[in-house]
C-alpha cells in the first residue's frame, strides 16, 4: 500500500488493517480513475467551446495518467 494512502487515511481517520490493504489500494486506485476522468471530461467540455487547440491535449494527458 502506498504511503501516501495510508497517510491519507491516517487523516480521515480510518484505520486500514493488514488484511483488507489490498482492497483498500484498489477503493483509492477506483477513486483516482474517476477523477481523472472528470477532470479530463472539464478539458473536453472546454474544447467543445474554445477554439484553444491544447484543451484535447489536456484531456488526453489526463486520461493517460491511469497508465502509471
Amino acid at each position: 500500500m502506498s504511503k501516501d494512502i495510508i497517510r491519507m487515511a491516517r487523516e480521515a481517520e480510518i484505520h486500514v488493517y493488514p488484511e483488507f490493504e489490498k482492497a483498500f489500494e484498489r477503493f483509492a486506485n477506483l477513486i483516482r480513475a474517476d477523477e481523472r476522468e472528470a477532470c479530463a471530461l472539464v478539458c473536453d467540455d472546454f474544447a467543445k467551446y474554445s477554439d484553444w487547440p491544447t484543451a484535447d491535449n489536456c484531456a488526453a494527458a489526463i486520461r493517460a495518467r491511469n497508465a502509471k
